[in-house]
């Protein structure tokens, strides 16, 4: 998760074309690591009878991202790259904290 957040931050805060294409090659090196890991943990956290409920509260996951995007954008014709940078950092870590405690209670969604 880290080499994703890194990549995405490189991202915010360069301008140079080869470190850029660096930052996508470890942006997608991050998602390849991620997304199974996190499918597996929403398979072992539905739990069967509300399986609707659970698919329907994760495709809210793109929608947020969407109105998070379009808020980023507002915000940075207001603050400095920088800052937007430090803002993105800050929200990764916290989802990283509840990404590792979400592995530490199921192992089994690692293997």
């Amino acid at each position: 998760m880290f080499i994703y957040i890194l990549g995405y931050l490189v991202l915010l805060v360069s301008n140079a074309p080869t470190l850029l294409i660096f930052a996508i090659i470890l942006v997608s090196l991050g998602e390849l690591f991620i997304v199974p890991t996190e499918q597996t943990l929403l398979g072992i956290l539905q739990d069967s009878v509300y399986s609707g409920t659970y698919m329907a509260i994760h495709g809210l996951v793109l929608k947020s991202a969407k109105i998070l995007g379009s808020l980023g954008l507002i915000l940075g014709s207001i603050v400095s790259t920088t800052e937007i940078a430090i803002i993105f950092g800050v929200i990764a870590l916290l989802g990283c904290y509840i990404f590792a405690k979400l592995l530490a209670k199921y192992p089994e969604a690692l293997h």
